[in-house]
């Protein structure tokens, strides 16, 4: 599983130019410290591989994380607010939490923030193993830092009381602008995970912030990328063609007289549609490099000259080439937003012809909400899937008795009494109100499926 780490100093740039690595290296988690923020919150970060996590109604979030969608992952609200955010990935291995932290360098407090030893403490008490990506201000020269400070005293003896491990490695700076480098940016983790890390170093490549990118592995399998099927691409000619080979002969009305022959020949044909599609509709891989919808053959040129200009003036050291270098950053900035504001003009005019309710939920789907464990009337906090699952069902079906449902006042094998009422011609009629490809129901038969069937 891969790991990246980086500090986006709230900056526009570095946001696109890591939507753009992670379509290229495709990192399962991503720690993020001071990411870009607009007036909506946290902007600039989504994506359709990657979901979104942080503290909800904390104010101006300076952490959050990015996970593979396919990774079970979800918030610890309780553990999380504006500079912290913890989360627990949940594997067949063992479970795991994933902290991302910025240390202010002004806070008054010595590092670590209260919020951590609070949450390394419960770690430690439920016997949880943790990786932390920490933004943590403070120098020491056991992470490499060039010389000690008071902060890196105070964080150092902290990591010696939790029994933590550093995994940084040499003395890389993690931090350079045109009059300093330093390492400021640490990868903790428990000491019982820490032989599975490997491959930790500060990548050379230009982030568009002061701070670089850190990459690490853990080991194990990495989340599985789950083929998909779209039903839009499928050869209808060919579905119907597979379902007049597969449907036998329709019963005669009067033979359908209880629930049990009517559910088996519901199977018959349910099964008959499942595989018509899926061998008219094969399943396809996701694609290995996606870049999102704003970009644009000269924002790659542009960006390629600022990575330029940075490695000449970080090479040279001279305020000649720095100074060049922030003036082709302003430029690839100004482009940039040109880029985002023209694609989301093309989004809300696609969206001008949408159904209302579809309308409404592509608007809602660029605010997508942190999955995260739920809090019980006594106020505690569910640590665990299932804990969770626990507290819905014993808040919606107190004792969890099943109900029991009303009779339509028909018996129920007498099935023949419904023969006048579902006639072909309305349930004709009822198939072709449904947009083709709404959501499935339980049998996995979206309504194009029985549209076309209606035609064989």
């Amino acid at each position: 599983m891969k790991f990246l780490q980086i500090n986006l100093q709230h900056a526009k740039a570095a946001s696109a130019n890591l939507l753009l690595r992670l379509g290229q290296d495709g990192a399962d988690v991503v720690l993020i410290q001071e990411p870009w923020l607009t007036g909506y919150g946290i902007s600039g970060l989504r994506t359709k591989s990657h979901r979104l996590l942080t503290a909800k109604d904390a104010g101006r979030n300076r952490a959050c994380m990015l996970v593979r969608n396919e990774l079970t992952v979800f918030l610890l609200p309780n553990f999380s607010n504006a500079d912290i955010v913890t989360a627990k990935l949940e594997c067949d291995t063992g479970d795991l939490w994933l902290i991302s932290a910025y240390m202010p360098h002004d806070d008054v407090v010595e590092p670590p923030p209260l919020l951590l030893r609070r949450t390394l403490a419960e770690a430690s008490k439920t016997g949880t193993d943790v990786i932390i990506g920490s933004d943590a201000n403070s120098r020491h020269q056991i992470w490499g830092s060039s010389d000690t400070n008071s902060r890196g005293e105070s964080l150092f003896d902290f990591i010696i009381g939790e029994n933590l491990r550093i995994c940084n490695r040499g003395n890389s700076p993690t931090f350079v602008t045109a009059g300093r480098e330093e390492v400021l940016d640490l990868t903790l983790t428990s000491q019982a995970i820490a032989p599975l890390i490997s491959d930790w170093r500060v990548l050379d490549d230009h982030s568009f912030s002061d701070h670089r990118y850190i990459e690490f592995s853990l080991a194990g399998e990495g989340p599985l990328r789950k083929s998909f099927r779209n039903p839009r691409n499928t050869d209808w000619e060919g579905y119907r063609r597979r379902l007049r080979q597969t449907l036998p002969r329709a019963p005669a009305v009067d033979s359908l007289a209880t629930t049990d022959v009517v559910e088996e020949w519901v199977e018959v044909f349910s099964s008959a549609c499942k595989d018509a599609l899926e061998r008219s509709c094969p399943l396809r891989s996701p694609k290995g490099k996606e870049k999102p919808p704003w970009w644009t053959k000269e924002l790659s040129d542009i960006r390629a000259s600022c990575r330029r200009l940075f490695n000449r003036a970080r090479r040279s050291g001279l305020s000649e080439d720095w100074a060049l270098y922030k003036a082709g950053l302003s430029i690839y900035k100004s482009e940039l937003r040109k880029a985002k504001r023209t694609s989301w003009k093309c989004f809300c005019e696609k969206v001008e012809g949408c159904h209302e309710s579809s309308r409404f939920r592509r608007i809602l789907a660029k605010t997508p909400v942190s999955l995260g464990y739920l809090k019980d009337a006594n106020g505690k906090w569910a640590l665990s899937s299932e804990e969770t699952l626990q507290m819905l069902l014993d808040a919606h079906f107190p004792s969890n008795m099943s109900s029991v449902r009303e009779s339509l006042g028909v018996p129920h094998d007498d099935c023949a009494a419904f023969v006048g009422i579902l006639d072909e011609r309305h349930l004709t009629w009822a198939i072709n109100s449904f947009k083709p490809f709404k959501s499935p129901g339980p049998e996995g038969i979206i309504p194009a499926q029985l549209q076309q069937a209606v035609k064989v």
